[in-house]
């Protein structure tokens, strides 16, 4: 299982890509709350993410890793 996979993930490098926030989101996602990311790079995607997309990317993450407080 992929969350299984991940469970081990420091570091999360989607620079440079054309999967789009909805994408981003579905990785982030399936992180899980055992996982120790410390970096998730955006840069340069190729369709351009506004501060509204990013704050739905990290809420994503927040709840995959279980530390949303405003998603409960």
């Amino acid at each position: 299982m992929l969350s299984d996979k991940l469970a081990n993930l420091k570091i999360l490098l989607l620079a440079d890509n054309c999967i789009g926030k909805t994408g981003i989101q579905a990785l982030v996602g399936k992180v899980g709350p055992g996982c120790q990311l410390s970096v998730l790079n955006l840069k340069s995607q190729q369709q351009a993410l506004g501060e509204e997309d990013m704050d739905e990317i990290m809420e994503e993450l927040a709840k995959s890793l279980g530390k949303c407080e405003s998603c409960v």
